[in-house]
């Protein structure tokens, strides 16, 4: 729909308009059998709010026409007015709005293990959802922890097919004072919980200097990485993780958050790891390390990982 005067104006006087749609964050998914696309979206940033916000939508590769449209949480109108805890001018509450900016922030994961499809995603409410593909019904779902607008599942999620790796960063703050960051898994027939890993922050050894807010800011909003039955995940904090797919042991783990002498001569600092910064390709890990945004670390490292030969 065409965005029109909805008939409210903020605190300083300028109207507004809406609907304003929905952003989406992520890749879309195109499955070419059912000749369908589907998009993740994230909240609503004025009045009225729709029912494709913090969505996950089936389009017709062919025509262009909406499917059908799973909602995973209604009325979210949020906008950067919303933040902290006196909202600005522009954010303009009515008594059903829920306001927790709950976007779906990576793509939804189609996927087949024996004969069985899943569409598979992840949200910032700390919610992981499992629908039919055909339909958009829902077939199992699982949360870990309450979720914020800068926590729960932040980028996606990972899966190796027997299983789905759902990663939680969930920053303390004055709103959200116990923190769910880690990684948990769950059975991909049937949403079964499975080993999970609890981060804990680690703040000894100078990495308070190191890291600000290194207390607060230590989950896994990153994307995470399944490959060759290890699943790779990695936090705010700089840390990076490597765990057995199969019962979550620690394989390895890295401080990125330092100094690093770099093969094109440019000073290189490691600090956070956020969005999609895991990668794997010719038999290497690669991490992108330095993501200063939300008073986290910056920094501007490229590593390079190889596993050691037995």
């Amino acid at each position: 729909p065409v965005a029109t005067y909805n008939g409210m104006q903020n605190s300083i006087g300028v109207k507004q308009k809406g609907p304003s749609g929905a952003p989406i964050w992520s890749t879309p998914t195109v499955d070419a059998e059912r000749g369908l696309i589907y998009l993740t979206t994230g909240e609503n940033t004025s009045h009225p709010t729709t029912n494709t916000s913090d969505a996950i939508i089936a389009i017709d590769l062919e025509t262009g026409k909406q499917q059908w449209v799973f909602q995973a949480f209604a009325n979210d109108m949020w906008n950067y007015a919303c933040l902290g805890k006196e909202p600005g001018p522009n954010c303009i509450l009515k008594e059903d709005t829920q306001a927790r900016d709950f976007d779906f922030g990576g793509p939804a994961m189609l996927i087949e293990q024996e004969g069985k499809e899943l569409l598979i995603a992840g949200q910032k409410s700390s919610d992981l959802w499992a629908l039919d593909p055909d339909d958009g019904s829902l077939v199992w779902r699982q949360r870990v922890g309450n979720g914020t607008a800068l926590g729960g599942n932040h980028w996606g999620v990972a899966s190796d097919y027997k299983r789905v790796f759902l990663t939680i960063s969930d920053p303390v703050s004055w709103s959200s004072p116990k923190s769910r960051s880690g990684i948990y898994t769950f059975s991909f027939a049937d949403g079964e919980p499975g080993w999970f890993f609890e981060l804990q922050p680690d703040c000894d050894n100078g990495r308070k200097e190191r890291i600000a807010y290194c207390h607060d800011r230590y989950g896994f909003s990153a994307a995470p990485l399944s490959v060759d039955g290890a699943v790779i995940a990695a936090g705010l904090d700089g840390r990076l993780f490597i765990f057995d797919s199969e019962n979550g042991d620690i394989l390895f783990q890295y401080d990125t958050a330092r100094d690093f002498e770099t093969v094109n001569g440019i000073a290189g600092k490691g600090g956070a790891i956020d969005s999609h910064s895991i990668a794997a390709g010719s038999g290497m890990l690669f991490i992108g390390s330095g993501y200063g945004l939300f008073r986290q670390a910056p920094g501007n490292a490229l590593l390079a990982f190889k596993p050691k030969k037995d």
